[in-house]
């Protein structure tokens, strides 16, 4: 397995232009995350490991952001507090019926934008290997601003149990 491991500004990657250029639609909006939103969260058919950082005990509440739709929740933004000067972003989702429309980007501009705003000045997210559309993300949009891109290799084997032996 071959993570994306990603670094950057978040005062530079929060200049990224795109909810100027290409606003939310008016249906939209994004809010501070609340724990509230977790069971809602747990309804949208996320993968296990997203879900799970909705219920983490290292939320920002001043940047995670959750992504409403007619004020029921489409999506999130949890970032966690890593140490007094940087963030992890650590889940990103927008249900299936949302993507397309940049909806991603905006929570990730606006969660930058707080993150600078809040004197906290280094951003870092992992990517996974079988999250294609994030990794497309950061190629077309961030990637000119992340100040480092490197990848960390993991491996992973399962031994099998030996059942029905007794030691002597």
């Amino acid at each position: 397995m071959r993570n994306r491991l990603l670094e950057g500004q978040a005062e530079q990657l929060g200049a990224l232009p795109w909810p100027e250029r290409f606003p939310l639609p008016a249906a939209y909006r994004l809010v501070a995350w609340q724990a509230g939103y977790t069971a809602a969260a747990e309804r949208l058919g996320a993968p296990p490991e997203l879900q799970a950082a909705t219920r983490s005990p290292l939320q920002e509440p001043a940047v995670s952001l959750a992504l409403l739709a007619r004020e029921a929740l489409v999506g999130w933004l949890i970032v966690d507090r890593t140490g007094p000067a940087s963030m992890r972003y650590s889940s990103l989702f927008v249900a299936p019926g949302h993507r397309g429309r940049g909806q991603a980007l905006h929570l990730l501009v606006e969660g930058f934008r707080r993150q600078a705003a809040a004197g906290i000045p280094l951003a870092r997210a992992a990517v996974g290997p079988d999250s294609q559309a994030m990794l497309r993300l950061v190629h077309r949009h961030l990637r000119d601003q992340l100040s480092r891109i490197t990848i960390a290799r993991a491996s992973r084997i399962q031994l099998s149990s030996v059942s029905g032996t007794k030691e002597r």
